[in-house]
Formats: C-alpha cells, structure tokens, sequence
C-alpha cells in the first residue's frame, strides 16, 4: 500500500488524477468481480467497470451456469478442436482453478456474439486447498478475435476444399491421439491422375470440391476429414466402436459415386486403407500414418475401389 499511497498523492498533486478510477480502473473495455466459489456453484459479483455481461440481466451478478449457456460452440476454434472437447477444455479451467486462470471463450449474449476474456487469480483457499475466493476480470476482446479468428481458419483449413489441411490434422493427434479406440482412414481417388489429365485441372478441382463438400457432411466431434495434398484425403475416428468402419468406408465409397459433373461419363472411386488402434497414437503420429498409407496402396494393388484393414500396436 505504500506504493499505492505514494502515487495517489503524486498524481493528485501533480495532475489531479484519481489513481483508482483514472489509472487502476480506467478501461471501458473491462469489469472487475469478486468471484465466490461455493458448494459447487461459482458467483460473480461485480465491483467496478464495464462488460458484455451486463447485458445479460439487470444485477452486478451473475452464476458460472450463465456462461456455460451462452458458450458460442460455432467458433473456429471449436470448430478445429472439436466443439464439446473445446467447451469443457475452456470452462473446466475456470471451475477447476488452482491459482489463475486465463481464458478467452467466445459467447452470445441477447443475441449479440462477444469474446470475453475471463482472468481470474484465487485470493481466498479453504483449509483443504480447493479455491474459495477469487478476484476476476472480465474483459471484451472482440474487436481483437474477429480477425485472428478469421486467420485461424485459414492456417487450419484447406484453401480450394475447405477441408482440415495437414498442420489441423497434426494437431488433432496432439490433442486427441490419446482418444481409444481410434480409427484413421487414407485414401485417395482411383485414376485421378489421367481423369486431369483428360479433361483438365478444373474439372478436377471441380470432383475436389464436391466430394471435399460430402466429407463435410460426415464430419462431427468424433469423425474429422482433412485433405492432405493433391487427391490425398485421410479421416480420423475416436472414441467409437471400429465396427463402424465399414460403415464409413461405404459412406465415403458412396460419396465418391455421387459426384456428378456434366459431360463427363468416368465414375470415380476410392481406395482406403483403414488402421485401427486401442494405444495412444500422439506420439507415433507419423509410423500411424505410414501404416495407413502402405494398407491404402494395398488396396490400389489388389484392385482398386476397395478397403484394406490392419491394427496397429504402440508397444510391440
């Protein structure tokens, strides 16, 4: 406090300035609370300033259970990570705080979407160390996150099929490769090659597209597509029985077939190479990978539109 005394004196006297209210507490961007954490609910109370929450209802408080409801699951940061893993990643590290915690969630408040970053420092533990108190701050980051949302797409997704590109799909593996039983498939289209180079890259790019837009329709937090490069595409499955892989392989098979561009009379097909694991893969990212590859070009060599199966073991 004697730091704090001596500039408030220094500042009154030299400018006449209010420390607190022009310089501590001076943001219009942001809101400070005391937060109280209580037999498992969490209650904001607010002491000074300005949020989007205040939109939320007409008191200086608000439950933890608010945010969990108006948690926005269409960001493109949920969207790469998977929207539920992304969620409770997010808002279990406000109600599981140790310390501090400093989280930027996106939300909707009255129709209105906010990024709000929530910085919390614990001020107060019980006597069995879990968090009682906590001072927080709440600040609008929106004018900030509208753009660099944007550029996050863009690093994550493939720019002619709108796919998960290779750097969304390393990331996933570090995110979620410990998720088991887990499932890829690599694939890529029969003969595309000479069906370019018979009616050239644009109708290419053209079946690209469309099958990339099917792949899409598949897609949830369990199943992620990506294109890897060229007619190079592999899925992930996790946590999920791999008895629906077959399944899978037909809907791809299926997606394939229903690509239709006029004049053009060739049906295209897939091989896949399907590798099944019960291990963690995070950190074999790359041999998993390569099994894959070598089960898909099993698959072009005995035939073509078909399916070739393997498991793979981390410890051997």
């Amino acid at each position: 406090m004697k730091l704090y005394n001596k500039a408030e004196r220094a500042l009154k006297e030299k400018y006449n300035i209010d420390l607190l209210e022009q310089i501590v507490l001076a943001r219009n961007d942001r809101a400070v609370y005391y937060v109280e954490f209580m037999d498992g609910d969490i209650i904001f109370t607010k002491i000074h300033g300005k949020s989007p929450m205040d939109f939320y209802n007409d008191t200086d408080s608000f439950h933890f259970s608010a945010v969990d409801n108006m948690f926005d699951m269409n960001s493109k940061y949920g969207e790469a990570a998977g929207k539920t893993f992304y969620k409770n990643k997010n808002l279990n590290s406000i109600r599981n705080m140790e310390n501090e915690a400093n989280i930027t969630i996106p939300v909707v408040i009255k129709n209105r979407r906010f990024w709000l970053r929530f910085h919390l420092y614990k001020t107060l533990s019980n006597e069995d160390g879990t968090i009682k108190l906590a001072s927080c701050y709440i600040t609008d980051v929106s004018k900030y996150l509208v753009h660099e949302e944007a550029l996050y797409e863009k690093t994550h997704k493939d720019e002619l099929t709108k796919l998960f590109n290779r750097y969304a799909l390393y990331y996933h593996f570090e995110l979620h490769g410990s998720r088991t039983p887990i499932t890829s498939f690599y694939f890529d289209i029969d003969d595309f090659k000479q069906y370019n180079d018979t009616y050239g890259h644009d109708i290419g790019d053209e079946v690209l597209v469309q099958f990339a837009s099917k792949l899409r329709a598949l897609s949830s937090d369990v199943f992620n597509c990506y294109r890897l490069g060229g007619d190079e595409f592999y899925c992930l499955l996790y946590d999920t029985n791999p008895n629906e892989a077959e399944k899978i392989v037909d809907h791809l098979q299926d997606s394939m077939k229903t690509v239709i561009i006029p004049d053009v009379k060739e049906q295209l097909s897939i091989s896949v190479g399907v590798l099944h694991s019960h291990d963690d893969v995070t950190y074999k990212r790359d041999v998993f990978m390569k099994e894959g590859d070598r089960l898909m070009y099993a698959s072009k060599q005995n035939g073509k539109q078909q399916a070739t199966y393997g498991a793979f073991l981390v410890y051997k």
